[in-house]
């Protein structure tokens, strides 16, 4: 499914969600959690998945 805030990377049996709103240093609204939330039940129903990573485009490492 394509999303308009979420770049989705599948490698093996792990999901890497990154949110794509680098202008607003990826603030959620109402859409991006939707589209989010909408990510999650599609890996949830892959059963080859087993890890989830979540982060942000444009943000530097701490």
């Amino acid at each position: 499914m394509p999303y308009q805030y979420i770049k989705q990377k599948t490698k093996g049996a792990i999901t890497t969600l990154t949110l794509h709103r680098p202008e607003v240093m990826n603030a959620l609204n109402p859409d991006i959690v939707r589209e989010l939330l909408g990510a999650l039940d599609q890996v949830r129903s892959d059963g080859t998945i087993k890890v989830v990573v979540l982060e942000g485009a444009g943000t530097q490492p701490w």
